[in-house]
């Protein structure tokens, strides 16, 4: 395996590898660039209509990434500077890991640059979309730069002084573009993710009544009677006794669900679990999240093992007969039955609620045929939104990946 000291990255494409490959070329970015500023526009002169001329304020470089056509703020005002194609933009107040460099290569042809914007003008033998990867990959080279505490600040001369390496122009093409490709997979996979739970969110506020209604603004076909005001403790039972904990189990612990969606589970010996380790899963079982409930945490327990075991930062909400479990694991989920068990809550960092409390919250219920309706509909939800995070969180731990290998 080639070493890495000799300049010649891990991951290689094809066209580009071999004994006689040729090594990255190690520079300083002062080296490089031709720096500028944007000039001196305010955050008042700007506006968020889409009328009059685009420009990028410092500010909004932390909102955009590499595959993004579109500015935030539009200015009146025909000042400003220009920004050219293969371009580097920097803010230079308010510094954060998170909006270091942005390419211009992705802006449309007319967009303008505000105050505290500073304009990296690269050689032409360099590729601002290689080299925005290859700087922002590097964060940690560049945060002792930052100077400032309530606003961090940074400047040309300090960032004149960075360590890039950079191979021939026709391989930081194909660096950069896989590297593009991957953005515009995982901000597609992030827009339907986002559009999925506000769909969630808007069907849970539109399918369950309202405060003072009993019936709910949107429902299926052939359903019409009123809901029942019904307290959770007497649709279900909350923390069912556990006769025996196995000596070995899966043990799932606040933080390993997110959403809806259980991450992670540990496998756990009885004799040194933690004491907390009491809650043995059925299946039909809900647990719900009694610490910052307003995380909205909670899990139905669909799997047929029977050694899982949950902490008792959970409640075990166990059903009677007639109550769906789908339907009660979106009862929880919805807002206005989070805001009834914040009420009832204790503490402040860590708000938390008792099971005799969570007992008295009212909710309202339709009959079982309704329930198992609403039920399936959130759970086909619910599987949209856990496919789409998933794919997401493995094309960004890719990306990741892939960024270690393909740089030097």
């Amino acid at each position: 395996m080639v070493e890495e000291k000799k300049n010649i990255p891990k991951v290689r494409f094809r066209e580009f590898a071999g004994d006689d490959a040729n090594a990255w070329e190690q520079r300083k970015l002062g080296e490089i660039v031709e720096w500028s500023k944007g000039s001196g526009l305010s955050k008042d002169a700007l506006n968020i209509q889409g009328i009059g001329v685009p420009v990028i304020h410092y500010a909004d470089l932390y909102k955009f990434n590499s595959v993004q056509k579109e500015v935030i703020h539009w200015t009146m005002n025909d000042i400003g500077t220009k920004i050219p194609e293969n371009n580097l933009l920097f803010p230079m107040s308010d510094v954060t890991p998170d909006g270091l460099a942005r390419t211009s290569t992705v802006l449309q042809s007319n967009v303008k640059a505000g105050g505290d914007v500073l304009i990296a003008k690269l050689n032409k033998d360099i590729l601002s979309t290689f080299m925005s990867y290859q700087i922002n990959r590097n964060k940690n080279q560049i945060l002792p730069l930052v100077t400032g505490t309530t606003v961090r600040h940074i400047n040309s001369k300090s960032l004149s002084t960075l360590k890039v390496t950079v191979p021939g122009k026709n391989e930081q093409k194909y660096v950069g573009s896989i590297l593009m490709r991957f953005d515009s997979l995982i901000a597609l996979h992030q827009r339907e993710l986002d559009n999925y739970k506000m769909l969630k969110k808007t069907m849970l506020s539109k399918m369950f009544p309202k405060n003072d209604e009993k019936y709910p603004e949107i429902r299926f076909t052939g359903f019409a009677y009123a809901w029942e005001l019904r307290k959770l403790k007497e649709i279900l039972e909350i923390n069912p006794k556990t006769e025996k904990i196995p000596d070995i189990f899966e043990y799932v612990d606040l933080g390993s669900v997110v959403g809806t969606d259980l991450i992670k589970h540990t496998k756990t010996l009885k004799e040194s679990a933690p004491s907390r380790a009491q809650r043995l899963a059925k299946k039909g079982d809900v647990f719900y999240q009694t610490v910052r409930p307003y995380q909205k945490n909670n899990y139905l327990y669909e799997l047929q093992y029977n050694n899982y075991i949950f902490s008792t930062g959970y409640a075990q909400l166990r059903p009677y007969s007639g109550v769906d479990s789908n339907f009660l694991l979106n009862c929880v989920q919805e807002e206005k039955f989070v805001t009834t068990v914040l009420n009832f809550c204790t503490g402040t960092s860590y708000p938390a609620i008792n099971s005799k409390d969570l007992g008295r919250v009212m909710i309202k219920i339709p009959k079982s045929t309704e329930q198992q309706k609403i039920g399936d509909f959130f759970k086909h939800l619910d599987e949209l939104i856990t496919l789409h995070q998933r794919e997401l969180e493995s094309l960004k731990t890719l990306k990741k990946n892939l960024l270690q290998q393909m740089f030097v």
